[in-house]
């Protein structure tokens, strides 16, 4: 999980990267302001490392449904 740092904000960011040298990489887009949610994700994704990318693309929809409403971007666009 990552931390991003903005001005009088802190960020939570689960990541998910693998794929061989530099192709491949997928990154989870969910950036959280609630770290709460944001350990509950990366709780959840933490099983799909070592698989296949589509093996992660497909369990991913679900979560990225699930979780997408917690986006601190999702909050400023209301």
């Amino acid at each position: 999980m990552m931390l991003i740092d903005k001005p009088e904000l802190d960020l939570f960011c689960p990541v998910l990267n693998f794929g061989r040298k530099k192709t491949g990489r997928y990154k989870f887009p969910i950036v959280f302001k609630n770290e709460k949610k944001a350990i509950q994700l990366h709780d959840e994704l933490k099983p799909l490392l070592g698989k296949s990318i589509d093996e992660v693309k497909t369990a991913c929809n679900p979560l990225y449904e699930k979780y997408k409403m917690f986006d601190y971007r999702a909050a400023l666009k209301k």
